[in-house]
């Protein structure tokens, strides 16, 4: 009699394993493509950025930009280096959005990016170091 009731509970308990999601996990999501914003943000820059000024004071001539895939652009920073630390970024016209603009890039430019014609910010004393840990 003790062995039927414990094995009615085991049953009981295994059919609850379903309804809190002990068997069920969250499939790992689909990885993005190393390059997906060029094409998600590749878009015109809005009039106030269009021929703005960088966080160094350069201006922005739409005449006379790169395409994202002149200068390499990726969709990640290489260390430290990012848009945000670089001379040519447009800071963005609504803080809560980090999507700004390049003096020399053309499209819009998120500020956690990084492209090949990277430099520093004379705002910064030094540039960042890109392995601080090492």
């Amino acid at each position: 009699m003790l062995q039927i009731g414990s094995t009615t509970s085991l049953l009981g308990l295994a059919g609850c394993a379903e309804f809190v999601g002990i068997e069920d996990e969250d499939p790992e999501p689909e990885p993005r493509e190393p390059d997906w914003c060029i094409e998600e943000y590749d878009e015109p820059v809005p009039e106030a950025q269009e021929t703005g000024e960088s966080i160094d004071g350069i201006e922005r001539d739409p005449d006379d930009l790169n395409s994202r895939y002149e200068v390499a652009y990726q969709c990640h920073p290489q260390g430290f280096q990012l848009c945000a630390n670089c001379r040519y970024f447009i800071l963005p016209d609504d803080d809560d959005v980090p999507i700004g603009a390049c003096a020399i890039v053309d499209g819009r430019v998120r500020s956690q990016d990084w492209c090949g014609l990277y430099e520093h910010t004379e705002r910064l004393d030094e540039p960042p170091d890109p392995a601080p840990f090492d």
